[in-house]
């Protein structure tokens, strides 16, 4: 325990001071007597009067903590503390020390000793003060943990098919959020499956089971280096299905196009079944199961197919694969249409038939017609392409056809004709007999079909009569009934015999070219006899008894009557009918226009001995006139009988009974025998007598 001491010291100039302290106290006094240094003998001063510091405490070190343990790697820092010494001179931490630089490593730092653990053990840390005196602390180092302490790998029985991959994916067990984990991978088995090294993809090899080992290895300061293993077991099975594909196409609006996936199989064994998808339903839909597009609007759209393949043995598989199919629009049902006569000319209040001839993208392509005109005050036309002239000049006709069809675009397309309009056919109301001249110069009025001139006369019968028509001048003569518009026979030599019908008809002089003349004109009533080989023209429906004669025209040793028949445009039927005592057997040839040879020929199709033929176009085999020959089938059969011209629609018959042996391109030559009859009966006997009601 320190001892206090108060002592009181005057300095030379005599002022005292007092001084406290615990272990000495100096004064010095400058001149005192020997009096005051007695005096101050009490206070530790000398006998030569001056006042020296006591003794320095002793220097005392210490270290804390006494001891400690660290990891290795790991720092620490001992306190040092020191007291004592001398005031004007105090100690300081000269050293720090390891007993075992192996185990741990130390140095001053600070007022501390800083020490590095670098290996297990335990050593002395010794802390020296710079007056010799040391203090010592005890330090344990311990191994570090180690840096990762397990790992796992998922999927723990994973399955991948041959070909295709599997991920693996490990789960680290960490000491610290700061440790770094690498991994490697290998397998058991790579006949059976593959794995990468450092990503752990595994690729099926073969069917079987294989080992997948991951080493995983941890390291980070603090830290044990440390490494871990897990594994797991993957099979590998055989795809019922490896892969598929899909082609697609172009496509029409409202049109569909089927798509046909192939698959890829693992055996012939695997089904595979298809479900399709698209991406944009306002351009292409498609029917789930059958893969069936249809095009809505143009576009491009992009179908799925999700493929599933399964079978025994087999892992249940599916693969898609996508197609692009592109919509466009629909191609235009007309691709144009032309009218003809393109420049006709008609004169007023007559007409003229326009044609229309389309161009259709197909046969199915259904065509309509519509027709207008730009001058109604100058031409009309209805709606069948019939231009009727209203007054003289210039009108454009146009025609608009609309094509549809299924799978094409209904459109419409035009055309036009410019109609010409002339001064008014001057049409003369006539009787018969009739004489007269003419000027065909200026006339209108049209020769027939032909673009030749004519003038025109209309009679009209109250019965049925046969007229010869004359004319002179280099012109020709023609008769048109209107029951039948389109029987029209001119005669080149201005001549013509003409069985009219009850009715109105049109009698034509004119000429077949645009030319002009003058004429002399004759219409005379004649005998409706087809006798002395002068070809009379036989209308429809006609009804006219007719007498063969021994004097009529001769073929061989047959006599027959002649008449001519033309009716373009309708069907025709030609009946022989017996009477009560005249030709018994009547037999009807038909020959061609310029009589070489025969082109139909029929002896009782028309029941009983009545022959009958029917031509579906009532015109010769050239399109021209068809002669008429009425015989017997005896040449000694002579007598009455009656001739009936009917008609209908084209190709449409018009009487019942045999099937006429028409034999069109078969004809038969002058001079080749008459059919013989396997019935050789006698037909005179009867026919002639009252009781056979004939």
């Amino acid at each position: 325990m320190s001892q206090h001491h108060l002592c009181t010291c005057v300095s030379r100039l005599g002022h005292a001071r007092t001084v406290r302290n615990t272990r000495t106290v100096s004064c010095r006094v400058a001149a005192m007597g020997a009096l005051a240094i007695a005096a101050l003998s009490g206070c530790g001063g000398g006998g030569d009067g001056i006042l020296r510091d006591p003794p320095a405490d002793p220097v005392v070190i210490g270290i804390s903590p006494p001891n400690t343990s660290v990891n290795v790697g790991e720092g620490f820092t001992f306190a040092v503390q020191l007291s004592g010494g001398s005031r004007t001179a105090p100690p300081t931490l000269a050293s720090c020390a390891s007993s075992n630089a192996v185990v741990a490593t130390s140095a001053v730092q600070g007022s501390g000793c800083r020490v590095t653990a670098i290996s297990a053990g335990t050593v002395a840390i010794t802390a020296t003060a710079s007056t010799g005196q040391a203090a010592a602390a005890s330090l344990t180092v311990t191994p570090a943990p180690d840096a990762l302490t397990g790992v796992t790998l998922s999927p723990v029985n994973g399955s991948v098919a041959v070909g295709q991959t599997l991920p693996l994916t490990p789960t680290p067990t960490q000491g610290s959020a700061s440790v770094s984990v690498s991994y490697a991978y290998s397998t058991s088995a790579t006949s059976i499956a593959s794995v990468n090294a450092s990503t752990g993809v595994v690729t099926g090899v073969a069917p079987g089971s294989a080992t997948i080992t991951v080493m995983a290895t941890g390291s980070g300061a603090g830290f044990t280096t440390s490494t871990r293993t897990a594994n797991v077991t993957v099979t590998v099975a055989q795809d019922a299905l490896t892969a598929v594909s899909l082609t697609g196409g172009t496509v029409n609006v409202g049109q569909t196009l089927t798509l046909t996936p192939t698959p890829t199989r693992a055996s012939t064994a695997v089904t595979v079944s298809y479900v399709y998808a698209t991406n944009a339903p306002s351009v292409a839909t498609v029917n789930a199961s059958t893969g069936v597009v249809t095009g809505v609007a143009p576009g491009s759209a992009t179908i799925t197919v999700t493929a599933t393949g399964s079978g025994s043995g087999f892992t249940t598989t599916a693969r898609t694969a996508t197609a692009l199919v592109t919509v466009t629009s629909l191609p235009n049902a007309m691709n144009g249409v032309t009218l003809a006569p393109t420049t006709p000319s008609v004169a007023a209040g007559q007409t003229v038939q326009l044609t229309p001839t389309p161009a259709r993208a197909s046969a199915a392509v259904a065509v309509s017609y519509t027709y207008t005109t730009s001058s109604p005050s100058i031409a009309i036309v209805n709606a069948s392409g019939v231009v009727t002239g209203v007054a003289p000049g210039t009108a454009t006709i146009t025609v608009f056809a609309t094509g549809s069809g299924i799978g094409f675009a209904t459109n419409q397309v035009t055309a036009t004709a410019s109609v010409s309009v002339t001064t008014a056919c001057q049409v003369v109301i006539a009787t018969i007999p009739l004489t007269t001249a003419g000027q065909l110069a200026g006339s209108s009025c049209q020769f027939l079909n032909s673009p030749g001139p004519a003038v025109q006369y209309r009679i009209t019968l109250a019965a049925q009569a046969a007229v010869l028509l004359s004319a002179t001048g280099g012109v020709s003569v023609a008769a048109r009934p209107d029951a039948l518009p389109t029987s029209n026979i001119f005669f080149g030599g201005g001549i013509g015999r003409f069985l009219l019908p009850v009715g109105t008809s049109t009698l034509f002089v004119g000429s077949l070219d645009p030319s002009s003349a003058a004429f002399t004109f004759s219409a005379t009533p004649i005998a409706e006899s087809l006798d002395n080989c002068a070809s009379m023209v036989l209308s429809a429906p006609t009804l006219t008894t007719q007498i063969l004669s021994s004097t009529d025209c001769v073929s061989g040793a047959s006599r027959y009557d002649r008449a001519d028949l033309f009716i373009p445009g309708r069907s025709c039927t030609i009946d022989v009918l017996t009477v009560i005592g005249g030709l018994a057997d009547p037999y009807l040839e038909v020959w061609n226009s310029a009589n070489t040879a025969i082109i139909a020929e029929n002896d009782d199709g028309g029941g009983g001995f009545q022959p009958q033929l029917t031509f579906p176009n009532c015109v010769g085999t050239d399109g021209s006139i068809l002669r008429v020959r009425v015989r017997g089938f005896d040449p000694a059969d002579f007598g009455s009988y009656r001739v009936r011209i009917t008609v209908a629609q084209p190709g449409v018959g018009t009487s019942d009974g045999e099937t006429p042996p028409v034999r069109a391109g078969k004809e038969r030559p002058v001079g080749t025998p008459m059919p013989q009859r396997a019935d050789s009966t006698p037909r005179t006997s009867c026919l002639r007598q009252p009781q056979c009601g004939r």
